[in-house]
């Protein structure tokens, strides 16, 4: 290949692989930290395109468009895999998705640049100007509903990720076979068609996603709504109960002066101070739960603190949480009633003789929140391959999946562990 011809065929090769891999890149949420997985793809773009520049140079522009499968697309379907926090199928639908719209832009670009009477820079300028508005597009309207689709909805991903891979096949047998399309511009009313097609679906897929998440986050809500009614009632019945309480003590409390100043006037002071304390016990009971500022967690750690009470376990909560948070308040409600009902079963089991506790810790960072709940138990637990407990309790288990279900939702880490007949649950929620 003659070296003006070769520079100009890298250089455009180079500018598609690199915008493309950008826009995964920026669809894409990593396990790992972004500067690292930056760099991680770096080193795979440099050797994609040192493989790709020696076909390019060796055999030319055909040859390395019906290898790219093999010495690009694969590798990076791979790489993606590894790198991208999204299950293989989300991922896979946000790759064929980039790869698809590359093949658009290559059109694009080479039929702009016919009508325009430009050459090899007018082209380069086109995909330029093509991929810097889709990247655009993807940061200010599609980046946001589609991260939120793919932490929210679960299910029907691994039929909708093939619907991507199939237009991909179809379009690279019409842009490639039996030659490459701008030898065979006929072809171009029938690609038309196809991206016509592939966009109405996308479309489709984007108002049933939108959809399904409308529903799930009305159900959710509604729950939520019956929760809070339930827990307002349960506040307001236990309210009642103690302003009935503290009533009859002010009624009875000349009853109980003057028991105490007999007491004192018969020469038995120890009596008194006993009878002083057992009073002062009494009216403790009736005091309001004052744990942290957020209403939501107070009024749920105050009611589990009363019922854990009533069954002879002692919660020790240490709270630092601001009115205002920046997690959702049915999240929060989620996390606190599942993690601190389990504690709660786990530590009924134990015998009213051995120790049964509940530790809860909680504190907010500037962009975080971190929540510990360390509860006795019996010393036997089992954990899934997900390092989620194991319930074989009807209906239990299904807790720990919406705290997980809340914790990925937010980014964040959820971790078990036991030590020492003691269950933690650790949480770190990220803004």
């Amino acid at each position: 290949m003659m070296s003006g011809t070769f520079c100009q065929s890298f250089l455009r090769a180079s500018l598609s692989l690199l915008c493309t891999i950008g826009l995964i890149f920026v669809m894409t949420e990593f396990r790992y930290s972004r500067r690292k997985c930056f760099l991680i793809i770096f080193f795979f773009f440099v050797a994609a395109m040192t493989i790709n520049g020696i076909i390019l140079y060796a055999a030319g522009l055909d040859v390395l468009f019906r290898y790219f499968l093999f010495t690009t697309t694969l590798p990076c379907v791979i790489l993606l895999a590894v790198l991208a926090k999204d299950d293989i199928f989300k991922a896979q639908f946000n790759f064929w998705t980039q790869i698809n719209l590359f093949f658009a832009i290559v059109i694009l670009s080479y039929y702009g640049t016919q009508a325009l009477g430009g050459g090899f820079y007018t082209e380069l300028l086109l995909r330029l100007l093509l991929y810097g508005g889709v990247f655009l597009l993807y940061t200010r309207y599609l980046r946001k509903p589609f991260r939120l689709f793919a932490k929210s909805l679960e299910t029907g991903w691994i039929l909708i990720s093939f619907v991507p891979a199939l237009f991909c096949t179809v379009i690279i047998s019409l842009v490639l076979f039996p030659t490459i399309f701008y030898e065979r511009p006929q072809v171009l009313p029938t690609l038309g068609l196809v991206y016509l097609t592939m966009f109405g679906v996308y479309a489709v897929i984007f108002i049933t996603f939108q959809r399904s998440y409308e529903l799930t986050s009305a159900r959710r809500e509604a729950e939520f709504l019956g929760l809070q009614i339930n827990l307002q009632k349960r506040q307001f019945d236990t309210q009642q109960q103690k302003m009935e309480v503290i009533r009859m003590y002010r009624h009875d409390m000349r009853h109980h002066i003057g028991i105490i100043i007999a007491f004192l006037q018969d020469g038995h002071p120890e009596k008194a101070e006993a009878y002083s304390r057992q009073i002062q016990s009494m009216i403790d009971e009736t005091s309001y739960y004052q744990f942290c500022e957020n209403y939501l967690v107070n009024t749920l750690v105050s009611l589990y603190t009363d019922l854990a009470m009533t069954k002879g376990i002692t919660i020790c909560s240490d709270l630092s949480i601001p009115r205002e948070l920046f997690v959702e308040d049915t999240d929060l409600c989620v996390i606190f009633s599942n993690a601190l009902e389990n504690a709660l079963n786990a530590c009924s089991k134990l015998p009213a003789s051995d120790e049964r506790s509940i530790d809860l810790i909680c504190r907010k960072y500037p962009d975080k929140l971190v929540i510990e709940i360390s509860n006795s138990f019996n010393g036997q637990a089992e954990f899934n391959e997900e390092g989620l407990p194991v319930s074989h309790d009807e209906h239990h288990g299904i807790g720990t999946q919406s705290i997980a279900f809340i914790v990925k939702k937010y980014n964040g880490i959820l971790h078990y562990k036991t030590e020492n007949r003691l269950f933690t649950l650790q949480i770190l929620l990220n803004h």
